[in-house]
């Protein structure tokens, strides 16, 4: 088994998300992500559909922008209230 990190994915981008798609699998390592996936919990859902079924385990930290608050986006929480529903999204992946 190995362990792999990543972080800063930034996936309001186009590039990156297509970047992050073209990603090998690795189904017998773990893989942690190391925050600033991006600023939605769209941005998290992207990345955990694709990561998860390419690595034995993925372990998600929050960086300061998957934390922010986005004005254009409705139903934006903001503060804890953020943060745990992102960990409820990471838990429905296990």
């Amino acid at each position: 088994m190995h362990l792999y990190a990543i972080s800063d994915l930034h996936l309001a981008y186009a590039e990156n998300r297509q970047a992050l798609a073209a990603m090998p699998s690795h189904p017998d390592d773990w893989l942690i992500v190391a925050g600033d996936v991006g600023e939605t919990v769209g941005h998290l859902r992207f990345a955990l559909d694709i990561l998860t079924p390419r690595f034995a385990r993925v372990l998600w930290t929050p960086g300061n922008h998957d934390l922010w608050t986005m004005p254009t986006v409705a139903d934006d929480r903001r503060g804890e209230a953020k943060y745990r529903q992102m960990v409820a999204i990471c838990r429905a992946y296990d």
